[in-house]
C-alpha cells in the first residue's frame, strides 16, 4: 500500500522466499491507494497474540535452529565427500 500510495505498482516477486520485489513507476498515484482498510488493526492482533517472549519460550524456535545447523552440516559433508 506504501508503495501504490507513493505511485508504484508491484510488477512480479521473483521468489517467495526472498526480500526482493519488482516495482513499476505508475503515472499518477491512485487516489484509492488503501487497499487493505483493517490491515492495521489486524498486525495488532497479531503482535499482540505473537509476542516475542512467547515465540522465545515455545520450543519451535529452537527445533527450526537446531535443523538450520544440521542442513548446514550435511551439506558441508556432501561438499567434503565430493
Amino acid at each position: 500500500m506504501i508503495a501504490l500510495k507513493n505511485g508504484f505498482r508491484l510488477v512480479s516477486v521473483p521468489d517467495t522466499r526472498a526480500t526482493t520485489l519488482v516495482f513499476k513507476r505508475l503515472p499518477v498515484a491512485p487516489a484509492e491507494w488503501l487497499c487493505f482498510p483493517e490491515h492495521g488493526a489486524e498486525m495488532v492482533e497479531f503482535f499482540r497474540r505473537n509476542s516475542l517472549r512467547r515465540y522465545l519460550l515455545h520450543g519451535k524456535a529452537y527445533r527450526r535452529y537446531a535443523n538450520h545447523l544440521t542442513q548446514r552440516a550435511i551439506q558441508r559433508w556432501r561438499e567434503m565427500s565430493n
